[in-house]
């Protein structure tokens, strides 16, 4: 096998993953320029979501008399604790689980378990 194609491609992993860290920490930094200085330019933002539900029948149902607000940042990646702006632009409805992790949604009631060897 050629050595140079594996060495190839360690580095566009390296440059990539590099790029990506130096797009992150540039955003932070603008981020916390505009925090520092509002002249710039807003920071933080509100925006109106909307809570859905999956019922057992499949459909999903929308509750908007109750719209909840969110706190968003102007920013490519989330920073902060806050989501992107344009994240929560695009998907203004949040959908609620009802249903516990690791379980199976179509199960109603486990089987029952019984030790009749006693």
């Amino acid at each position: 096998m050629n050595p140079v194609i594996p060495r190839f491609f360690k580095r566009l992993l390296l440059v990539a993953v590099v790029s990506v860290a130096a797009v992150y920490v540039a955003d932070d930094l603008f981020l916390r320029l505009r925090m520092a200085y509002p002249s710039l330019g807003a920071a933080l933002d509100v925006a109106t979501v909307y809570d859905a539900a999956t019922m057992k029948n499949g459909r999903v149902e929308l509750y908007y008399n109750q719209p909840q607000t969110e706190v968003c940042v102007h920013s490519i990646f989330p920073h902060l604790g806050h989501a992107p702006c344009w994240y929560v632009a695009r998907s203004p409805v949040k959908t609620i689980s009802f249903v516990p992790p690791g379980r199976d949604p179509r199960v109603v009631f486990p089987a029952a378990v019984c030790d009749h060897a006693g």
